[in-house]
């Protein structure tokens, strides 16, 4: 951490010559925030290379719909009569099997399983998107009775799945009152698997989640802490946008 602070000391410099939001290069993302290891999922897959000898039967009355994609506003390919063979699972619990020349998808609470089924390959959904990468590191600056957002994009197990944000509080002063501010922090998400989302303090392994709510003192000795948002270890495929609100003040 010691080693740190010539980097921490240059960049307020180079925040003050900034927009308020701006990718920062200077500090290392892996430097400041590396989540716990853990067993790693099987990996994706669009589909196996063996289809597995794993049948898929309805566990519902009435007829069970195969849809064109894992979505129930999606196109009906017909009703499942006769049990299929499944080729995959997704983290969020569509199955995907073969329907004719085509590949279908069901919930897999409606469905019986019979066969060879526990190692069923873990699929990918196609509707989840992949974050683009995109700057290690950003830096928000936040005027000391001001507020302010950031908004940005993560995804495991590919794409951007770690961001550091540094929140800076400008405009501190010598004397008290305006040499201290605190200032509340609160992570709102959306998208697919929010519950996977981590984050916190950028120096320990975050373990806020979205929807938390953080308060911190800033000073004019320490104007600025860096935050990471992540993913849990071990985390399901995810997408996510999210936004890290910044408010003056203890929340409530």
């Amino acid at each position: 951490m010691i080693g740190l602070l010539p980097v921490v000391a240059g960049l307020v410099v180079l925040l003050l010559m900034q927009p308020a939001v701006c990718p920062i290069n200077q500090v290392s993302a892996t430097a400041l925030a590396t989540p716990t290891s853990a067993p790693t999922l099987a990996p994706l897959v669009d589909a196996p290379k063996l289809a597995p000898q794993c049948l898929v039967g309805s566990a519902v009355p009435g007829d069970l719909l195969v849809r064109s994609y894992p979505g129930a506003e999606f196109a009906e390919l017909g009703t499942l009569v006769a049990e299929l063979t499944a080729l995959g699972l997704t983290d969020d619990g569509w199955v995907t099997v073969n329907y004719g020349e085509r590949r279908g998808w069901l919930r897999a609470e409606n469905l019986r399983f019979s066969g060879v089924c526990a190692a069923l390959p873990r699929v990918r959904n196609p509707l989840i998107p992949v974050a683009a990468p995109d700057a290690e590191v950003f830096a928000l600056q936040v005027d000391r009775d001001g507020d302010g957002s950031f908004r940005n994009t993560i995804s495991t197990p590919e794409g951007d799945a770690l961001d550091i944000l540094w929140v800076v509080i400008i405009n501190l002063y010598t004397q008290p009152p305006n040499n201290l501010r605190e200032f509340t922090l609160t992570l709102d998400c959306d998208g697919a698997q929010p519950d996977a989302v981590r984050w916190g303090w950028a120096y320990e392994t975050p373990t806020l989640t979205c929807g938390d709510a953080l308060t911190l003192p800033f000073t004019l000795d320490n104007p600025q802490q860096p935050f990471s948002i992540t993913y849990a270890p071990n985390s399901p495929q995810s997408y996510i946008n999210y936004v890290l609100r910044v408010s003056p003040g203890a929340e409530g």
